[in-house]
């Protein structure tokens, strides 16, 4: 079978006795690509194929997936500035190497008679797992300028889900003042497939962006996996729960910030920052702390490793913050740098006060609880606070809310 480039082949085929219906994308390198009804897409080694039989052939429309489905809605008013970094969101499938990052998206993005929309495409266009706090710096950096160049309504910026929730709490501690929302969203699955969370997500991030009276970094995903409802989420308590679910974000401790249900912005909750004419300030973090996850283990090689890189530490333990006895007994020492336990738990706090071993490293100096804050974004805060504190003022300043990172208003709970 040799595909017509302008042709739609329906297939079903035979492999292992069981059957599969879908269409073909491509033959390469002896694997058949198939896409199914549920918009998956499979590579089938030729050889294993026991049975084929073609279904249906028809032409290929003249318009895409993309551009049939993406459309602003006609009652955003304003201006919007749409930064695009990368990531599904700005991705299609291609047969041999996958989800691939394309620029293709700038043509979408037309301004209507009630949207003016601004586009910024980075060069190159990086998954997410590929960010270093080089990129988020140079991001922040560019969303300061291009807030001062064009005074938008707000910005979206689309980002790669695998780290969006890093790079949110990044840009949050970055940015000491914001006069608009700026809306990191993302897609779970690309804007070529049928099941592509692509599209409402963007509308929603855009209604959320210019509509709502906060200003600060949040980040806009669907609440649940149908498409009539996108959640917004502050910048430091949300979190990727799912590998590839489309409702994979979700508010840790609280409830999100916001909904767009229906493409309609329903009441918000409080936010710190109200809308200003206030000109934006973002300072560079520096990467100074490391990130550990906490196993049960004898060896404290790493432990060690990473406190002669780094200028301080935050592991993340299991149940209330707990590390092995041998973690222990290394932490006892006389520490130079600080040490901030977390726990891995999605939902409650680092409690060391609860058992004898976590009330004997809490005796070391240098050693502090994360309380309720999620390991990414402790990290991320200390970092940010080594990058302006001397390391001796740091564990005072880390117990200070600073962003809404903690769900928890009274730290006496903790």
């Amino acid at each position: 079978m040799n595909p017509d480039p302008q042709i739609t082949f329906t297939v079903e085929i035979q492999i292992e006795g069981k059957r599969l219906r879908g269409t073909v994308r491509s033959i390469e390198d002896k694997t058949l690509w198939l896409v199914d009804s549920s918009g998956y897409e499979v590579g089938i080694n030729l050889d294993q194929i026991e049975a084929l039989n073609q279904i249906d052939a028809r032409p290929i429309e003249d318009h895409t997936i993309e551009q049939e489905r993406f459309i602003f809605p006609p009652n955003i008013h304003g201006t919007v500035l749409i930064i695009n970094t990368g990531g599904t969101i700005s991705s299609r499938i291609s047969g041999t190497s996958g989800v691939s990052s394309q620029s293709f998206l700038a043509r979408m993005f037309q301004s209507t008679e009630t949207l003016q929309v601004r586009y910024h495409e980075c060069d190159p266009l990086k998954f997410s797992e590929d960010l270093t706090f080089a990129d988020w710096n140079a991001l922040g950096n560019l969303i300061r300028d291009l807030i001062r160049a064009y005074q938008p309504d707000g910005v979206v910026i689309l980002h790669g889900t695998d780290t969006l929730a890093i790079g949110a709490t990044f840009l949050s501690f970055g940015f000491e003042q914001l006069p608009c929302p700026v809306v990191l969203t993302g897609a779970q699955r690309s804007s070529d497939r049928p099941s592509s969370d692509t599209f409402e997500n963007l509308v929603g991030a855009t209604i959320f962006a210019i509509e709502s009276r906060y200003a600060g970094v949040f980040v806009a995903m669907h609440l649940n996996d149908m498409d009539d409802t996108i959640a917004i989420h502050h910048a430091c308590r949300v979190l990727k729960t799912h590998a590839s679910r489309r409702s994979t974000f979700r508010s840790i401790g609280i409830e999100p910030f916001a909904l767009i249900r229906e493409r309609s912005l329903e009441p918000q909750g409080t936010g710190i920052l109200l809308r200003s004419e206030i000109d934006p300030s973002f300072a560079p973090i520096e990467e100074r702390a490391g990130l550990l996850l906490a196993r049960p283990t004898n060896s404290t090689a790493e432990l060690e490793l990473l406190l002669n890189i780094y200028q301080g530490l935050v592991i993340a333990g299991t149940g209330f913050g707990h590390v092995s006895a041998a973690y222990r007994n290394y932490l006892q020492q006389n520490l130079t740098v600080p040490i901030v336990l977390c726990s891995q738990c999605p939902e409650g706090f680092a409690n060391l006060q609860v058992y004898q071993s976590g009330r004997e490293l809490l005796r070391q100096p240098m050693i502090c609880s994360g309380t309720d804050l999620l390991p990414h974004v402790a990290w991320i805060k200390l970092c940010y606070l080594l990058t302006r504190f001397r390391v001796e003022e740091v564990l005072t300043q880390f117990h200070l809310p600073l962003r809404q990172e903690t769900a928890h208003t009274r730290w006496s709970d903790l």
